[in-house]
């Protein structure tokens, strides 16, 4: 793993788990801080409803909204931001009493003597448990504990926008479908984790605060895949991984962010830009959306830092001691656009990546590339020794003065990786 050798690419400690291998972690619905240690499991809150109250740590939203509320006597919680369900199932015969929101449904069960009955159980993957006319949703009762249960089924549909209540019993759930759950503010489909049992172009995605409690993934939610360059959603091309319009703001809410596999996540931290220090939780590490949309936590300040920073991205171009004009990258996408000034270059993605792993090279190792102060570091292929980073401009596109296979230019993150030969021999 050259790269990593040559420039600190701190490994990860996330939540998802993907048959890919990929971690693309977005934000629960919720607002839940991301786990303690690396990479968070993502965090900010989903759209809050009319009215809704604030979202947990981290985040911006989450709310109840204005249809939720108590349900009847004898019932259990009320919905989010929809109106939802009403009471929950009693113990024995008799009406409970309808969910004070509007669009509440009576109770599914109610009892005689107005007491609440447990919680029924159930299967998010199979929704097995469940009456006909509810859903096996997820009651998150803080960051990073929750239990599945039966509701009243919700509104909203898959693609559509959705919200989630505070953590809590009676608030800790989401306004979505049978068999859907709510991520980034859109209902997408539960997911399996391992085999990954989401379609093309999404990425069965694990979250702090959904379908995980204490430690232990009960289920995920399909995360759509992007371009972290360019920001496009993958199955239709959306612009800013499809963030919704607003009048009052030219913010993106949703970003492309990952690390081998990239996902359309929470905008959470849009001032986090070149070489500002990535967001992270209280713990230590950093979150994989601590950085705004364009930008990834890739790099550490400088050798023999600590500090995790926000690396910008760009186009790269050949460069080398003979053709210099593209150091900077590509227009548009190019260092100084991105905020990354000389001496800025932007340097291959795949310099970053395991060249030993069966899956590399990806469509992005010759095509993405990242912007690095080259001035910051020093060391060798190993990582060891003082020797300064050179400048790609002053590097041979022929010589091997590092490697037998790859040139210098090569070698340093300046050209692309060559393509093996059609016949699988070594060039």
């Amino acid at each position: 793993m050259r790269a990593q050798a040559r420039v600190s690419l701190l490994g990860l400690v996330v939540m998802s788990a993907t048959s890919c291998g990929g971690s693309g972690v977005v934000p629960p619905p919720n607002g839940s801080g991301g786990s303690a240690g690396g990479a968070a499991a993502g965090h900010g809150g989903g759209a809050a409803g009319t009215g809704g109250g604030a979202g947990a740590t981290n985040a911006s939203g989450g709310a109840t909204g204005t249809g939720g509320g108590a349900a009847g006597a004898g019932g259990g919680a009320g919905a989010t931001s929809s109106g939802g369900a009403g009471g929950h199932a009693g113990t024995a015969g008799g009406g409970g009493g309808a969910g004070s929101g509007s669009g509440g449904t009576s109770g599914s069960k109610g009892n005689d003597a107005g007491t609440d009955a447990a919680p029924i159980p159930c299967d998010p993957l199979a929704q097995t448990s469940c009456l006909s006319n509810e859903r096996c949703s997820w009651i998150a009762t803080s960051a990073t504990a929750g239990h599945a249960v039966c509701l009243a089924d919700g509104t909203v549909g898959q693609g559509g926008a959705c919200a989630a209540g505070a953590y809590g019993e009676a608030t800790g759930f989401d306004n979505c479908r049978r068999g859907l759950a709510c991520a980034n503010g859109q209902c997408q489909p539960i997911c399996k984790i391992s085999p990954d049992s989401c379609g093309a172009h999404f990425v069965c995605t694990t979250y702090s605060s959904v379908f995980y409690s204490n430690g232990t993934s009960v289920a995920g939610v399909c995360a759509p895949t992007c371009n972290p360059l360019t920001q496009a959603r993958d199955y239709d091309g959306a612009a800013a991984c499809g963030s919704p319009s607003s009048p009052t703001s030219a913010l993106p809410a949703l970003g492309c962010f990952g690390k081998s596999v990239f996902t359309c996540a929470k905008v959470v931290y849009p001032n986090n830009k070149s070489d500002a220090p990535a967001a992270g939780p209280a713990s230590g590490g950093f979150f994989l959306n601590g950085c705004a949309p364009g930008y990834l936590p890739v790099l550490t300040a400088m050798t023999g830092s600590t500090q995790t920073i926000c690396v910008a991205l760009c186009e790269p171009g050949p460069t080398s001691v003979g053709s210099t004009a593209q150091a900077a990258g590509v227009t548009p996408y190019t260092c100084p656009a991105a905020g990354a000034a000389s001496p800025h270059e932007c340097r291959y993605w795949w310099w970053l990546q395991n060249t030993t792993s069966a899956s590399f090279p990806d469509a992005l190792s010759n095509t993405m590339g990242f912007c690095i102060d080259y001035t910051k570091y020093t060391g060798d292929r190993t990582g060891a020794g003082t020797t300064p980073y050179p400048s790609c401009t002053a590097l041979s596109a022929t010589a091997h003065s590092y490697d037998a296979t790859l040139t210098d230019a090569q070698y340093w993150g300046c050209q692309p990786y060559p393509t093996p030969p059609a016949d699988g021999g070594v060039q």
